[in-house]
């Protein structure tokens, strides 16, 4: 004959641990129970990226190095603005091996570069950043392709 012996265990001093359950949204933000969301990066936390750049004129000159001077549309909130040059329409379009790249914060820039040869169409692109909290970038759009012959 079997014996079946019924324990009652009462834990009042043991602390209960619920496990915690977590649902992804579709603006991959994580959503955790008992309210709040966490961003995944700095722009989804509530920084804006900043407008699409422009550049409002461009001068050329041959002097004993080759310069490109560029004037560029002041955008409110931007810290600065990153320029990039090109060698050709295909390569600035799919933003590509660029001949000179450079990171500058004021809106009137001179890129000085031996790459740059005479008689030559390069094209030209620019777009503004914020920094957030971190220091971390945020890049705004690029501006439209400016297309430009050295002299």
């Amino acid at each position: 004959m079997k014996k079946i012996i019924e324990f009652e265990i009462i834990a009042s001093d043991i602390p209960v641990v619920k496990p915690v359950e977590t649902t992804k949204n579709s603006d991959n933000n994580i959503a955790i129970e008992g309210g709040g969301t966490t961003a995944k990066n700095s722009s989804e936390a509530g920084v804006k990226a900043p407008a699409k750049g422009q550049i409002k004129k461009i001068n050329v000159k041959k002097i004993s190095v080759k310069k490109v001077k560029l004037s560029l549309k002041k955008i409110t909130g931007a810290s600065g603005y990153q320029i990039a040059v090109y060698k050709t329409k295909k390569a600035a379009k799919n933003n590509k091996k660029a001949i000179v790249k450079k990171i500058v914060t004021k809106c009137k820039v001179t890129i000085k570069s031996k790459k740059l040869k005479n008689k030559k169409k390069l094209y030209i692109r620019v777009r503004a950043y914020i920094l957030d909290t971190n220091a971390n970038k945020i890049y705004g759009k690029w501006s439209k392709r400016k297309k430009v012959t050295i002299k």
